[in-house]
């Protein structure tokens, strides 16, 4: 089972989660083959497949609309913003950062307004500062999804012409 931060209180309540697509588990096995280290049985790269470049983007693709769709509905601004952040990072880069270390990528691509609220972003998401009230803040985050945006809607085109 795989599971963000969004789901801890559900979970402890003792909610359940509904069995699901989750384009995500490409992008897990994609970090996991490349960073895992074997403690008991096979190693990793015996029982799970290898994920291609294009499978990465997939998976990329199928998750970036409902994020950018829904990034202000939910009061977890800040995860749907650096995961927007990662997307941009893993499609220039191939490869996949923590969302932390993609968004410290992004930032000198942003003018300086922009940067110090990314920043902010960044140092709540490692618990350098207290929990923030982002949705009173929507207007200084939209710009940065508007960027982020543009950007990764410019590499999935790139993406596709190479497809075709």
């Amino acid at each position: 089972m795989q599971f963000g931060e969004w789901l801890r209180e559900e979970l402890k309540e003792g909610g359940t989660l509904s069995s699901q697509k989750d384009p995500d588990i490409s992008i897990l096995l994609r970090k996991a083959r490349s960073h895992h280290t074997v403690l008991f049985g096979p190693a990793l790269d015996q029982w799970a497949p290898e994920i291609s470049d294009q499978e990465l983007w997939q998976a990329m693709s199928d998750t970036y609309p409902e994020i950018v769709a829904h990034w202000d509905e939910d009061a977890d601004e800040r995860n749907q913003i650096l995961a927007l952040c990662r997307i941009y990072f893993s499609l220039v880069m191939k490869d996949i950062a923590s969302k932390g270390n993609a968004a410290r990528w992004v930032m000198p691509q942003l003018p300086p307004e922009q940067k110090f609220v990314l920043q902010r972003l960044i140092q709540e998401y490692r618990g350098e500062i207290g929990k923030q009230n982002w949705q009173e803040e929507h207007y200084a985050l939209q710009p940065i999804v508007n960027f982020l945006s543009s950007k990764i809607e410019e590499q999935f085109e790139q993406k596709r012409n190479l497809i075709t």
